[in-house]
């Protein structure tokens, strides 16, 4: 499971940084403290079913793509 959240982590950075934004811009965006999304992007928590939902949609990928399942971004609906 460690390396799912590897990849998810490394996803979630490299869709934040082709949106040009800041840690810390997207721990307010999450509402997070920024140390608690920087272990998103660090692969060391999980990642609850509303904020990976939230992420999809705000970079209009599916969750299967931020988790590792898929190298499709595309969203299927």
């Amino acid at each position: 499971m460690e390396e799912n959240l590897m990849v998810f982590g490394a996803r979630l950075k490299e869709l934040r940084k082709e949106k040009k934004l800041k840690q810390t811009e997207m721990a307010q965006l999450l509402e997070l403290a920024p140390r608690n999304y920087q272990r998103l992007e660090y692969g060391k928590t999980n990642v609850t079913a509303t904020t990976l939902i939230f992420l999809g949609d705000y970079f209009h990928v599916s969750a299967d793509y931020l988790l590792g399942r898929t190298d499709n971004r595309e969203m299927n609906r």
